[in-house]
């Protein structure tokens, strides 16, 4: 991910908030809240790698359906789809309640993880071959139903009875599905084939296109040459411009918001000298401790921490901070003015914050040498888009 590209991975990934606690079973899994949260800060800042081994070690100390959802959606960010699949498969089977809270956007993510597995149907003249994929058997043919496959090369063995091994080598892609017809009677197939590349690129290829191998008595038909993109136009593009322009506007009324919030003493936060922080357990309680880590003070000090949830519009728990300050603030008719008067330059704030974001993105998407990815991320927690490429 690039230098400018990780920011937006943050900000996206501040909009999965942490699971409420629940009580929790005895044994391996009673921490299983912390190494959760620990595994998904991982995530949000980029480190795949390490969030996959934390979690790999979370499931062999603790065999949950939770445990197991949370290893299937770091292996999509490393794109192991494969094992995504499976691992998902096998937390959704499980009798577990907080899979059951969250069947919904677990079935979601299934269904896009599958989009991104190509798959594979061979058959034969003959009744008893056995197939291998990758060195490991899968079974005799006809299997009856397409294997799924991590896009790539994939080895295929064909193993009969009084034959030698028939093996190819193909080059799927995602979404593509390898329907291959070998005919074993009356051929003499050489202990090694020639690698089978398919005819379209993975851009052009159908979800459902049909990857056909050449007869193995002759050699695979090569693909045509791939003709490059034409050059982009010269000047600054649509999406460039529309980016420029919105930052500029969300800039605008960013400041409007500031200068408002400043200069009108009726907008300022209400006084939180009495308020107290929530008592443990209570349900504003995990919002206000998230919040007190994410502004980096102490939890006991609910005078910053009123004061800056007022303003705040970028971190999710700052809404229910904010909530709860008034609540237990000073009340009466000034606090109510204050909060009627304070609204104007926080929608403005927020309004220009939203504006300013879009139009970052869309000037990094727009530019003629872009490479960019946004891929929608569903977890449990939440969801959100993951923005990636060469900007």
């Amino acid at each position: 991910m690039s230098g400018r590209g990780w920011v937006f991975s943050a900000l996206l990934a501040a909009l999965l908030a942490a699971p409420r606690a629940e009580a929790q079973p005895s044994g391996a899994c009673r921490h299983l809240d912390r190494s959760v949260a620990l595994g998904n800060d991982l995530r949000r800042r980029g480190e795949a790698t390490a969030a996959f081994e934390h979690f790999t070690h979370m499931v062999a100390e603790c065999p949950s359906g939770r445990a197991l959802a949370q290893l299937a959606l770091v292996e999509t960010d490393l794109r192991r789809w494969r094992d995504a699949l499976a691992h998902l498969q096998s937390a959704l089977a499980m009798e577990d309640r907080w899979i059951s809270a969250h069947h919904e956007a677990l079935a979601t993510e299934l269904s896009r993880i599958r989009e991104h597995l190509a798959r594979i149907d061979l058959r034969t003249d003959r009744p008893d071959v056995e197939l291998a994929l990758d060195g490991a058997v899968v079974g005799v043919l006809p299997l009856g139903e397409a294997r799924v496959l991590q896009p790539g090369a994939v080895r295929v063995e064909l193993r009969a009875p009084g034959r030698p091994p028939w093996r190819r080598t193909y080059q799927v892609h995602e979404g593509q599905l390898v329907d291959d017809f070998i005919r074993l009677e009356g051929a003499n197939p050489t202990p090694s084939e020639p690698e089978v590349t398919p005819t379209a690129s993975p851009a052009a290829a159908a979800p459902t296109a049909a990857v056909t191998a050449a007869p193995s008595v002759a050699p695979p038909t090569p693909p045509p040459a791939t003709p490059h993109p034409a050059a982009p136009p010269a000047g600054m593009s649509t999406l460039r411009v529309a980016g420029w322009v919105s930052l500029g506007v969300g800039a605008a009324l960013g400041v409007t918001g500031l200068v408002l919030g400043l200069t009108n003493p009726r907008s300022s936060t209400p006084d939180s000298s009495g308020v107290t922080p929530p008592a443990p357990g209570s349900p504003a309680a995990m919002d206000w401790t998230l919040y007190a880590a994410a502004i980096m003070v102490s939890p006991a000090d609910a005078a910053t921490i009123c004061s800056r949830a007022q303003m705040d519009a970028v971190i999710p728990f700052a809404a229910d901070v904010r909530s709860y300050c008034r609540l237990r603030g000073a009340g009466g008719g000034n606090a109510g003015a204050s909060s009627s008067v304070g609204a104007i330059p926080l929608a403005l704030g927020i309004t220009g914050a939203v504006l300013a974001a879009a139009g970052v993105v869309l000037v990094l998407v727009g530019g003629s040498r872009a490479q960019t990815t946004v891929t929608p991320v569903v977890t449990a927690d939440g969801a959100g888009l993951w923005l990636t490429g060469r900007f």
